[in-house]
């Protein structure tokens, strides 16, 4: 978000999605929470957090989903590499994956 951030928070503010899927997030746990209440202060609308970081390569892919609506369940898998790759939530009528 600091090279592109002005263009993601103008897209949200124009779509209002209801789900957003992000990859490659590249955040470490250490730095989520002042990075998600920076992003919580310019969303035009509150939106659900669930972030998946990779664990063992601080700064390296990673997965976040955002939801308007509060998911019911939360499923974060990884694949024995503990990158943070797959984030899954289940909406009651939907799941993302």
């Amino acid at each position: 978000l600091d090279r592109h951030g002005d263009v993601f928070f103008r897209y949200v503010e124009l779509e209002l999605p209801d789900v957003l899927c992000l990859q490659e997030t590249k955040i470490s746990v250490a730095k989520l929470e002042a990075i998600q209440k920076a992003m919580e202060k310019r969303l035009p609308v509150p939106y659900h957090f669930v972030w998946n970081c990779s664990t063992e390569r601080l700064g390296y892919s990673g997965t976040a989903i955002l939801s308007r609506q509060e998911p019911e369940s939360v499923v974060k898998a990884d694949f024995d590499e503990h990158e943070g790759r797959l984030t899954s939530i289940d909406l009651g009528d939907c799941y993302v994956v």
